[in-house]
């Protein structure tokens, strides 16, 4: 699992919450998210849409081109979240301020989906 999150508060309270049971790395930036996703093999992205100097469209840009067998779970305040996370093909959205319980739900549900049957 890959956490994309450049506020340091919120990266380590998503840490915090998965810990236990997940093969967990983070990044603070597209960029950072994008060397992990090239070097090791990640299920699920939670991945911040607005971050610099490369954003989460970015990411899901890469993931999508690279042909990456990873879920994407988009996570932002936008309004719009919903729609966003239709266009840029994401598995799941969450919408910031975190309900956690949702979220570790959400995660791991996709996390199902890429397990071998």
């Amino acid at each position: 699992m890959l956490i994309v999150e450049d506020d340091p508060d919120t990266l380590a309270c998503l840490e915090w919450l998965f810990t236990d049971g997940f093969d967990l790395h983070v990044a603070s930036n597209g960029v950072e998210a994008i060397e992990v996703l090239g070097s090791r093999v990640v299920d699920v992205v939670v991945l911040d849409l607005t971050m610099a100097p490369l954003d989460g469209y970015d990411v899901v840009k890469f993931v999508r081109d690279q042909e990456i067998g990873c879920r994407i779970l988009l996570a932002s305040a936008q309004a719009r979240l919903e729609q966003i996370a239709r266009q840029v093909g994401a598995d799941a959205y969450v919408t910031k301020p975190y309900d956690l319980e949702s979220l570790k739900s959400k995660v791991e549900r996709l996390a199902r989906l890429n397990e071998p049957s």
